[in-house]
């Protein structure tokens, strides 16, 4: 739990943020929060999407994390998208312009993570 009278800090990411509120506690930081009148919600482009796994996996996944220096959201993603990378080069169903088009839409969200990745495979032993 967050030690009283620490500072909350700047966050880099969204990811960073979220590993931070995960550990953290809201009401330790009640000083440093303002009010705000006019708050205007904007939906993002990505979408939170809830997994509920047994605690054991997620302890050993935020421990893995953390040797890969990463946020463990990012990490989960980063498989998800590999794995269904590898999914759709195998697929037999739909056309060959229909993998073609999945596999062009998944290396534009890999784009940013190709270097970790080789990091996290070399470091898995799969």
């Amino acid at each position: 739990m967050e030690k009283k009278g620490e500072k909350l800090p700047e966050f880099e990411s969204v990811d960073e943020e979220v590993e931070f509120w995960e550990n953290h506690d809201v009401t330790d930081f009640l000083d440093e929060l303002e009010d705000l009148d006019d708050v205007e919600y904007k939906q993002g482009k990505d979408r939170v999407v809830s997994v509920r796994l047994p605690q054991g996996l997620v302890d050993k996944l935020k421990a893995y994390a953390r040797s890969q220096e990463i946020p463990y959201t990012t990490l989960i993603r980063r498989w998800i998208i590999e794995s269904f990378r590898q999914n759709v080069r195998t697929s037999e169903g739909g056309t060959e312009d229909d993998r073609r088009s999945l596999l062009d839409y998944i290396d534009h969200l890999r784009k940013y993570v190709d270097k970790l990745e080789e990091k996290i495979e070399a470091g898995s032993g799969e």
